[in-house]
């Protein structure tokens, strides 16, 4: 797991150098002003989520009508849907 904040996304891809997860914080570079909060995590695709130790991922989420983020969207929204 690599934290880029201070890097930019631009110019430095740790995922190229073998990261698993690459975070970003959202409030200093990508928002400027402070005024929002926020942050970011990359998957670069090796990461295992379905391990069972990520149970929001996994099991089922009453706030979106029992929707399994992992394993019930479609496969090009798969990879995109934890937050």
């Amino acid at each position: 797991i690599v934290d880029s904040t201070f890097s930019t996304p631009y110019l430095t891809r740790p995922i190229e150098f073998g990261a698993d997860i690459v975070v970003h914080s959202l409030t200093k570079w990508f928002g400027g002003h402070g005024t929002g909060i926020g942050g970011v995590v990359v998957d670069s695709g090796k990461f295992n989520w379905a391990n069972g130790k990520f149970p929001l991922y996994d099991e089922p989420d009453s706030s979106y009508h029992g929707l399994r983020w992992g394993h019930d969207l479609p496969e090009p929204l798969a990879p995109l849907a934890f937050i």
